[in-house]
């Protein structure tokens, strides 16, 4: 599905599209990450590294997936998006 020419159909202020790493990253994913990992040693770390990795960078699901969002007009962006540009 073409998501940009949906968000351009729809009559609704919009975010940008968003690669999901940079998202998660601006809702605190490293910080939440981080204090998890304190916990974990051996394979559970492992995991534990390889999961938020998976989900975070680049060349995985971090440019892989994307999201925008629709807000109501005269409200802001939702936290983690950029600002509507159309």
């Amino acid at each position: 599905m073409d998501f940009e020419a949906l968000a351009m159909a729809m009559a609704l202020p919009r975010t940008g599209l968003t690669d999901q790493g940079r998202l998660l990253g601006r809702l605190g994913i490293d910080a939440r990450a981080e204090r998890l990992a304190r916990g974990l040693q051996g394979a559970a770390l492992e995991s534990h590294l390889a999961a938020y990795r998976r989900l975070t960078h680049p060349s995985e699901m971090g440019s892989l997936f994307k999201a925008i969002a629709f807000h109501a007009p005269g409200t802001a962006a939702p936290p983690g998006f950029d600002p509507a540009h159309a």
